[in-house]
């Protein structure tokens, strides 16, 4: 059927097809250009953020930190207003430089200031009534005896300033302490000995004493542990037991076998001076007191060299006082100071007798050092007994020098009238 001939209705849907059909390729170009162009906005978005003027500085007033309002500029030729696009001043970065650590405090060194030691010499001195003899020490109380006035108690804790405690009437010659018990000697007397209780310096208390106790012409005392011993000088020599102060004993007594001048205890052993002179024996007598009710000899101790006799002697400052350190042995007396080795009594070894003063009569030691007294102080350096030297010059105190105790480097002395000297040796 040609188209001439077709009905109206037919050819209205032929037009209706073809109409859908265009409009269906115009709807799918739409489309695609939709979509096309969708993909080229971020591209054209970028160039115009790029192609975009930059965005002009405000320009801030410093006074009030409000932004300014530029006026607008006019061309004179046109009069008409002149947009100036402000060029920003580019900003320099910041130079940043490196933070330094700072260096750590150095800490300076502590300045040091060069300390001299003391100079030898005399302390000072303490004036005590009678005649200072002999002295011992118990930590910081220094007991001396004083013939004429007694027993002084001095506290020696500041040796720069020694204070009497206390005094104990009598006229001793000697003393000795061991714990809580002090011994005195009065040489001649028919109760030679006395004891006291000092487990309170400030308030000795007096105890009894057994009879029998001798000393006669000279004499010593010695205390060690639960034992003492007076010497007797010509009388007997008397072992005590001092173990209770409130119940001293005597428990052994000795015929004297030559003169028993002074008496020193070690490791329960007595060493005896004897005074004398030309017996083969003169020298130090050594006793076992493991019994003390009866004591042995164990060796008669040569002492050589000695020569003359001392000035300053008393009864209770007899020639020949003896020192125990240890196995070495010192000897004052007769102008010189024994050095002796005993190691074994059997083959005891003398060393060296060196010059002292010539009335060396009393000796100490502490240490290195030792003190010999008598009148004057003579200072020895005995830490090697085989290089044992004496040490100058000697010093002079303002009394006698009697009998000494050494403490370090202090010098405890009994110096005669003068009372108790206190010196600092080398």
């Amino acid at each position: 059927m040609s188209a001439e001939c077709r009905p109206d209705s037919m050819l209205l849907g032929d037009r209706l097809q073809m109409g859908y059909g265009a409009l269906k390729k115009h709807l799918l170009l739409v489309l695609f250009t939709v979509l096309g162009f969708s993909a080229c906005i971020p591209f054209q978005q970028e160039e115009a953020v790029a192609d975009a003027a930059p965005t002009p500085t405000p320009i801030i007033d410093p006074t009030t930190g409000l932004e300014v309002t530029p006026t607008p500029i006019i061309d004179p030729t046109t009069g008409l207003e002149v947009t100036v696009t402000p060029t920003s001043t580019p900003t320099t970065a910041p130079t940043i430089r490196p933070t330094r650590t700072p260096r750590p405090t150095r800490t300076p060194f502590p300045t040091v200031t060069p300390t001299s030691t003391p100079a030898p010499g005399i302390i000072t001195t303490l004036k005590l009534g009678g005649n200072s003899t002999n002295v011992a020490l118990r930590g910081d109380i220094a007991f001396i005896t004083a013939k004429g006035a007694g027993i002084h108690i001095v506290d020696v804790s500041a040796p720069s300033k020694p204070r009497l405690i206390t005094t104990i009437p009598g006229n001793p010659d000697d003393l000795a302490v061991s714990g809580d018990v002090l011994l005195a000697v009065e040489v001649n007397s028919d109760t030679p000995l006395s004891a006291y209780d000092i487990s309170d310096p400030a308030n000795p208390r007096a105890v009894s004493v057994p009879a029998g106790v001798s000393a006669r012409l000279f004499s010593g005392v010695d205390a060690e542990n639960r034992l003492a011993v007076v010497s007797g000088g010509t009388a007997n020599m008397s072992v005590l037991d001092i173990s209770n102060v409130d119940e001293i004993k005597l428990v052994g007594s000795l015929p004297k076998d030559l003169g028993f001048a002074d008496v020193t205890l070690n490791q329960g052993r007595a060493f005896i001076s004897s005074d004398v002179a030309g017996d083969p024996r003169f020298g130090v007598l050594v006793y076992d007191l493991a019994d003390p009710s009866r004591p042995v000899l164990l060796q008669s101790l040569r002492v050589p060299g000695l020569e003359g006799i001392s000035r300053v002697r008393m009864p209770g400052n007899f020639d020949l006082e003896l020192d125990i350190t240890g196995t070495t042995l010192l000897a004052a007396g007769g102008g010189r100071m024994a050095i002796i080795v005993i190691t074994s009594l059997e083959n005891a070894q003398h060393i060296v007798s060196l010059l002292a003063g010539p009335d060396a009569v009393h000796i100490a030691r502490d240490g290195p050092f030792a003190v010999v007294s008598g009148g004057n102080l003579e200072i020895f350096n005995v830490a090697v007994v085989a290089r044992a030297r004496r040490l100058e010059p000697p010093i002079e105190t303002p009394g006698t020098a009697r009998g000494v105790a050494l403490r370090g480097r202090i010098a405890f002395v009994a110096d005669g009238g003068a009372g108790l000297t206190i010196v600092r040796i080398q």
